[in-house]
């Protein structure tokens, strides 16, 4: 997928949209209607990896809707 890499613009904390409209777009509808995400990646020196990073700083939106919220998590 292209995912382009945030760049912190903040916009999503005031529309709840981000300003890029590429396949992430699409994967956060999807995220919407899902009843479980997972997320895996490798371990580089005991952090996640730049692309995963860059998908979780993607779903901002959520964070400020509160979409996902009562979701459960594990």
């Amino acid at each position: 997928k292209n995912i382009k890499f945030c760049s912190g613009c903040m916009t999503c904390h005031k529309t709840n949209k981000c300003v890029y409209q590429d396949d992430m777009v699409e994967i956060l509808e999807k995220i919407k209607e899902s009843d479980l995400v997972v997320i895996a990646c490798p371990n580089y020196f005991g952090n996640m990896n730049a692309i995963t990073k860059n998908f979780i700083d993607r779903t901002c939106p959520f964070h400020e809707e509160k979409t996902i919220a009562g979701k459960a998590q594990t």
